[in-house]
Parts: structure tokens; C-alpha cells; sequence
């Protein structure tokens, strides 16, 4: 019954503060996750269920990898695992296409995000630390354990 009723549609202004309340009920006070998605026309579409925003996906410019650029699929937990994130995945791809790679980071923890990426053509590009101490990385290889979640990021061409 929910494909009867969720639409996917490209993003406007109008559909702002849908996104960024569907980001603060995914992340809550992070500022950081928030802050990692850019919503712009063209570029984004969006998820609705009957008239609630429950989802989006989204591409933007990628300054430390010009050749690249950032990708992300953000979806309500309730409407996880129900097709909602391929479909808005699909509509992506449908909509922008300009033969640039793609690039999503995501944190270790979030294995069915990380499996989520994989089904969706991405591969593993690079794993690193949360740190923005540059001495950190020093300290860190002497502990036996990861003090911190690792940052993936995967690549998909």
C-alpha cells in the first residue's frame, strides 16, 4: 500500500524545512551529520508519503575532490528497508547525470547504510578516524582498540 502513495519529485524551496526536520529527527543535535548534506534543485529529490516528507536524496560539489561529487540517501527510519531509498536512489540518477563519480561517507556503526551504498554501486575508498587534532593519528596507533568510530567513504564510478 505505501508505493500506492509515496510520490518522488524533485526538491524546491518548498520542500526545505521537511528536509532539514527529517535531518533532525535522524541525527538530533548533530550539528556535524546535519551539516553534511546540500539541498539544491536539480540536484535533490524528495520522498513523500501522502504529504509528509519522509525522505531524500541528494548531490553536491565535492571541494576536496573536484573530479567527484558528494552523494547522499537519507531516509526516516520508519520507512527504511521498504524500497524508499532505492527509489529515491533511481530517481537521482534519472534526474542528474553529468558521468562524475560519486562519493558518500557514512560512519562504520551504520552497517545497513554501509550496505545499503554497496547495493547502489559503491566500493570502499577510504577509512579514517574522527579527528581534527593533527597529532591525534600518532596517539591513536599506539592503543590497541579504535577510541572512535571510523569515517568510510566509498566511490561509485
Amino acid at each position: 500500500m505505501m508505493r500506492e502513495l509515496l510520490h518522488i519529485e524533485p526538491y524546491s524551496d518548498v520542500h526545505e524545512a521537511g528536509c532539514r526536520d527529517v535531518l533532525k529527527r535522524i541525527f538530533g543535535d548533530d550539528d556535524q551529520s546535519q551539516g553534511y548534506y546540500r539541498l539544491t534543485p536539480r540536484r535533490t529529490v524528495v520522498a513523500l508519503l501522502q504529504d509528509q516528507l519522509i525522505g531524500f536524496a541528494s548531490v553536491w560539489a565535492n571541494f576536496n575532490h573536484p573530479d567527484t561529487l558528494r552523494s547522499g540517501v537519507v531516509v526516516l527510519p520508519l520507512y527504511r528497508r521498504q524500497g524508499v531509498g532505492g527509489q529515491l536512489w533511481e530517481a537521482l540518477l534519472q534526474t542528474w547525470s553529468n558521468g562524475r563519480s560519486l562519493v558518500t561517507s557514512l560512519w562504520e556503526t551504520q552497517v545497513t547504510g554501509h550496505a545499503f551504498a554497496v547495493h547502489c554501486g559503491f566500493s570502499q575508498l577510504s577509512l579514517e578516524c574522527d579527528s581534527t587534532d593533527p597529532w591525534s593519528h600518532e596517539v591513536l596507533d599506539r592503543f590497541p582498540f579504535g577510541p572512535a568510530p571510523t569515517w568510510i567513504t566509498l566511490r561509485r564510478n
